[in-house]
């Protein structure tokens, strides 16, 4: 599914538009243009235990959620470059304009692996819904999860049931408390999540 002037119908039967890509983030006297992302969606952080593998889902006003890396998260802090992304097989594509029959996602479902020379990382979504779009990007430019996170790195979309668009971010951190926490300037509850994949749907 293509990104840009994509519009779904939400549960309530809003009219929900995902990403506007009209806006280029780029340089103009030396001031940095935000990106749609950066200027438009809230961020929110799912903290990991080790801090490695936290994530940041990005949350528009109209409930679309934008999954992607976190700036801590060890493939983007970390020195060495991103050398595949394997996208999860199986995602079924919404159809129609209310966007059914679509893949369902939960906390605890595998959205993609990324593989750096020593290691590997599985990511997870972190929140329930209905998966709209995996970034297929990723597959032929696998750098971009790393230094285009907020942006063209996005990794996934995901249109939370309207009665649960409030609740999707209750298990996530608010950036203000998330970047003290990784400052070591505040304490932030870390979900425990069993680490399984989750069944029926996108596990």
């Amino acid at each position: 599914m293509a990104v840009e002037d994509e519009y779904v119908i939400s549960d309530d039967g809003s009219r929900v538009k995902l990403l506007d890509n009209d806006i280029e983030d780029k340089e103009e006297d030396g001031t940095r243009v935000w990106s749609v992302l950066e200027r438009y969606y809230t961020r929110w952080y799912w903290v990991s235990e080790n801090g490695d593998e936290d994530l940041c889902v990005m949350r528009h006003s109209n409930g679309i959620c934008v999954v992607t890396l976190s700036e801590e998260h060890a493939v983007v802090a970390g020195d060495e470059d991103v050398t595949k992304v394997e996208l999860r097989e199986g995602f079924q594509e919404p159809k129609g304009k209310r966007k059914r029959q679509g893949t369902f996602v939960q906390e605890e479902s595998t959205l993609c692996t990324v593989h750096t020379k020593s290691k590997s990382y599985k990511i997870r979504a972190r929140i329930r819904g209905v998966l709209l779009e995996l970034n297929e990007n990723l597959t032929t430019n696998p750098a971009l999860i790393k230094t285009e996170n907020f942006d063209q790195g996005f990794i996934a979309i995901v249109l939370p049931k309207s009665q649960a668009q409030h609740d999707c971010v209750r298990s996530l951190t608010r950036r203000d408390d998330y970047m003290l926490h990784r400052q070591g300037r505040a304490e932030v509850d870390v979900p425990q999540h069993p680490e399984k994949e989750a069944a029926p749907g996108f596990g």
